[in-house]
Parts: C-alpha cells; structure tokens; sequence
C-alpha cells in the first residue's frame, strides 16, 4: 500500500515529528506534511491549504491540543483530529475524544498510529461521499420541487387558458346569438312586406314591380340562409352542437327525401331515384335531423351542379371506402353508406382535396355561375363527425360526383344539447312544449302538423278553449315589439288578414293594453326587448284576470340553444322564429284562433 497523505503537523519536538513520518510511512502512507507551532501557524495553515488529517502533541507548553482543535474547528474544514500524547490520563482522554478529537494515540505506542490515521481517512472519505450523496439528493429534491412547481404553474396556465377559451367561446356564441338577432329582426320584416308585394293581393302593382318584389324577397331569403350556415358553422366549431341519438327507419328517409326533392327534379327535368340496398337493417340509431340536413344539403348540391342527367340516392351496407383513421367506423359492427350521385360538372382532384374546407365552393366561376358560399359541405363533415361517420367524395370533370356518407348503424353514446335548426326546414319556425319533449324523427308524409303544436296541447284536446263568437266579430291582435319596422310589417300583414291590430313598443305598454283591453283575442309578442323582456311580458299576461287561456305566440329573432324551451315555459302558446314565414304564421294563427271567428288567408 502506497497512499497519499496530507498532514498538517501540530508538533514542537522536531524528533518527534521524525519518528511520527518514519511510523506513517513504515505503514506505507506517502506522506506530506506540514509542521506548525502556535495559533497564528496553524491559522495560516489551514487557509493556505487543503489537509485530510490533523495531528496535534497534546504536551505543547504554549498551545494546548483542546485550542488547536477550536481553531481547526472555527475554519470550518471537516478534518480528522487526532492526538498524539507521551503520557495522557484517562480522564483527560475522554474530555479530548468527547470535544471532538477522533482519537488519541500515545508515543510509546506508535505501531497504532498507521491503522488509526488509516481507519480515520477511510470513515472522513465516506462522509464526504455521504454529503456528497447528501448534497446530490438534495439538490435532485430541489429539481423536483422546481419541477413540480413547473407543472403546477403549467397545470395553472392551462387553466387559465381554458378559462379564457370558455370564456372566449361564451362571448363568441352570445355575439353570434346577438347578431342573429340584429340580423333577423330587419330582416322580418323586410321578408314579410316584400312578400305581401310579391303576391300583390290587390293587383295594383305593376309585373315589373312584382318582379323587384320577387328579387328582394329572394335575396332576403338567400341572406338567411347565409345567416343560418354560419350560425351554424361557429356552433360547431366552438363545440357547443352535439347530437341526439334515437331510432330511425330507413324508410322514412326515403320518403322524406322523395317529398322534399321530387319537385325539384320534376322542375328541372332531372331524373331522380331514392334506392334502398338489400341487407339493410329496418332502423339505425343516429340524429335524424342532423342525418336530414347533411343528406339535404348534398342533394341540394347535386340539384344545383346537375342541368341533365339524373340525382340518385342509394343506401347501402357498407364495409369500407372509409379512411383508416377512423376508428368508430372500423369498429362498428354495420356501416351504412348514403351515396348521393349526379351527372353534374364535376370535379377536379384538386377541389376534391379541399372542398370541405370553409368558404370553398370550386373555382371563382363556378362560384360567381352556380352561387353559395361553400359552408354546406363544412358543416356536413363536422355534422358527420359528430354522428361518428365520415364523408368521401369522388369525381370527375364534366361526369358528375358521388359523396358517400359512412355513418355507423349503432353510433357511440353522445353527450345531448340542443339542436341547430336544419336550414331551409319550415319546422325550424314553430315549436312548442310537446314539440320540445317528444319530436318525432321525421315529419311523415302528408302530415304539416308537428311544425305546429303547443302548450294547450299538453293540457286539453281542442287547441283554444275559448267560446264561440259571432262571425262578424272582427278579430282583435295585439301586436308588442320595441322594433317599429316589425310593427309595421306584421300590422300590415294581419290587416291584409282583416286582423284589427293594435300595437305597443314596450313589455309594459303591451301588459297594459292587454288588461285594458278585453275583446283582444291573440297576442305576439316579440322576446328580445328591453327593460322588461318577451318572457317577463308573457309571464305578466299570463297572470292578469282571465288571460289563462289567451293565445300567446312568441315571435323572436333569438334563435336556438333553449330558446323555444324557455318561451313555452314562460306561458307562450307558441313559438315562432324571426323572420317570420307568412304562410306558417297564418297556420298557426288559424290554429289558435278562437272557436267560430273567420280563417284569415
């Protein structure tokens, strides 16, 4: 054994030190060493070096071994200390040991100097390995406390941001609430006179007038179909649509499609075919009126693009054609695929790759030729999508296209919410309570009554208790609305109706002339008013003296989520969406009117 040594020699006998070094390198320690006498020596050592053992004569005349260690303790350095001593007694010893000396060796016993001096470099090298060990736990706890701190605050920054996406996605679905509101109600009316001079019941106007009506009355409509797609298209996007799951017969489809299509076809001298594939269960579990507004608006497309040839809808098994990505599909146990086909204009592979992107329809021509917007088929695929189906496509130029739906038969289990209204649906104008508690998949054929149903209902067979009054009576409707253009518009449509209207711009006014007024035998009322708002109107007339029973019909421009909900159960009979259709608001009119009045036309 040839270890290093480095001693610092507290000795005032230079024999002694001799004999010390001959003993620690008989042991086989190298050893280098210092040799100091006093305070002010020792001192200096110690800050001029690095010693990995001290050993002090406990005999000094001037300075004691119990000082030494005192200033070896006060550098700080965590070095051995051992005494070396000629005679030392036993007492002395033990008060040397327990003030920290590590050992105490006598001269005349110099052969325990090596194992000692040995044994106290072996245990000083596994403290330091221990605070080494000690340091690095620490400084690993440090780590994980700064790390656990850095997910802490990622934790709370992710919540912060979700925070502010929610509150971000509330602020966008009020704006867009509150913009369909500011949109639809000048559009009330301007829909409602426009088609009162369409049809220019008193024959005064001019075919070029009737005309002018006709393109503003259009254009209306095309601008709430608009309003409809990006309402739409937002509520999607910020997650707050998802799908009510019922049963649905396939044939119901069929018949549904041939109804609201066959005219179509019949207009523009296309051929038309609803084709159901053997192998077919008699029902599938989706959202029927999601499945009827992206079948809808396909065959509108394929109506729109197609000038000859023929429209053809074929439901079908299906066991694939779906991309692999899509795990719902390859998962379930039947696929069905609607495939809308047409010999239309087309389309190249590069407007397949993208037209299902927002605002895409095509090139700028096609666009300009066939008109839209190209939310349609977005809508449709994120609809799909929720419905745990998939929507391909494929075509070519100037042969036609063929989009396949690929829907589960027994789809996941989804969260519910409210329903968007299916655009260009008449249904989507009226509801009621018994419409909100149990609506039926499909309208069956022949059938308008479920886009009219109501509060009575629920309560009584006749849908107005009212007695009958002589014919002549007139009927009287009151008309609140703090909109005066939808005053105007809907007194002169009622007034066309031999209606006598009276009318009030306010939820207080409109309570008032109600109690002051006996003979008034139906109210609208619009929802969206200030001060005190449609609910709290209706509310209000509900509870005055024989009211109960009045026909209230509720005309808002606030538009889905529980907006039907919340009118019905604030006393209205109906509800009716701005703008306002006229033949359906004439229907339901009729419908509510009381017993032995005349029907308005």
């Amino acid at each position: 054994m040839n270890r290093a040594l480095k001693l610092l020699l507290i000795e005032d006998s230079e024999t002694d030190a001799e004999l010390l070094l001959v003993e620690l390198n008989r042991y086989g320690f190298n050893t280098a060493f210092e040799r100091v006498d006093g305070e002010a020596g020792l001192r200096d050592a110690l800050a001029s070096g690095s010693w990995q053992l001290v050993l002090c004569d406990h005999g000094l005349p001037s300075f004691s071994s119990g000082e030494a260690l005192r200033v070896v303790r006060e550098s700080g350095a965590d070095i051995p200390f051992v005494i070396m001593s000629g005679t030392i007694g036993e007492e002395a010893a033990v008060e040397a040991l327990k003030a920290g000396v590590r050992d105490v060796v006598l001269k005349g016993n110099l052969t325990r100097l090596g194992p000692v001096v040995d044994r106290e470099l072996r245990e000083a090298e596994n403290r330091r390995r221990q605070e080494q060990v000690e340091r690095e736990r620490a400084e690993l706890e440090a780590q994980l406390i700064q790390k656990v701190d850095e997910v802490e605050l990622s934790k709370r920054l992710v919540e912060a941001k979700a925070e502010q996406l929610e509150t971000s996605l509330k602020y966008k679905s009020e704006f867009f609430s509150n913009m369909s509101h500011e949109l639809r109600t000048p559009l009330n009316s301007l829909l409602i006179l426009a088609g009162m001079l369409q049809h220019n019941p008193e024959q005064n106007l001019t075919a070029k007038q009737v005309q002018y009506a006709s393109v503003i009355h259009s254009s209306g409509s095309d601008l709430l179909r608009l309003l409809d797609d990006l309402l739409d298209l937002a509520k999607v996007e910020s997650g707050t649509v998802t799908v009510e799951i019922s049963e649905l017969a396939l044939v119901e489809i069929q018949d549904a499609l041939q109804r609201e299509f066959g005219h179509v076809a019949d207009h523009k001298g296309v051929a038309f075919s609803i084709e159901l594939a053997g192998g077919l269960p008699s029902n599938i579990a989706t959202d029927p009126a999601r499945l009827r507004q992206v079948l809808n608006n396909l065959l509108a497309n394929a109506f729109k693009f197609t000038e000859h040839g023929s429209v053809n809808v074929r439901v079908s098994p299906a066991d694939g054609g779906w991309s692999a990505t899509s795990d719902e599909l390859s998962r379930a146990g039947t696929v069905i695929a609607f495939s809308i086909s047409d010999t239309g204009i087309g389309m190249t592979a590069e407007i397949q790759r993208r037209i299902f992107e927002d605002f895409v329809q095509g090139d700028g021509s096609t666009a300009r030729h066939y008109g839209g917007t190209g939310l349609g088929l977005s809508i449709s695929r994120k609809l799909v999508r929720l419905l745990g189906g998939e929507i391909t496509v494929t075509s070519t130029p100037d042969q036609g296209s063929t989009f396949n739906v690929y829907l589960p038969a027994t789809p996941r289990p989804h969260t519910t919410a409210a329903p968007l209204a299916p655009p260009e649906a008449p249904a989507a104008q009226l509801s009621s309570r018994a419409a909100l508690e149990a609506a039926a998949p499909l309208a069956p054929p022949e059938a308008p009554a479920p886009q009219l149903s109501s509060r009575a209902a629920l309560e009584a067979p006749a849908p107005h208790p009212s007695p009958p009054r002589p014919a002549d009576a007139g009927i009287k409707a009151l008309v609140v609305d703090d909109d005066p253009r939808n005053i105007f518009a809907l007194t002169a449509l009622l007034e066309r109706a031999h209606f006598e209207v009276v009318s009030s711009e306010s939820g207080e006014d409109g309570v008032a002339i109600l109690e002051q007024t006996p003979d008034i035998d139906i109210a609208l009322v619009d929802i969206m008013m200030p001060v005190m708002d449609g609910y709290a109107t209706i509310g209000a007339m509900r509870k005055l003296p024989s009211r109960e029973d009045l026909p209230i019909l509720a005309v808002t421009a606030k538009v889905g989520g529980d907006a039907a909900q919340r009118c019905i159960e604030a006393g209205a009979s109906a509800y009716i969406s701005k703008p306002v259709d006229t033949a359906n608001l004439m229907l339901v009119l009729s419908e509510w009117l009381p017993a032995g009045l005349p029907t308005p036309h």
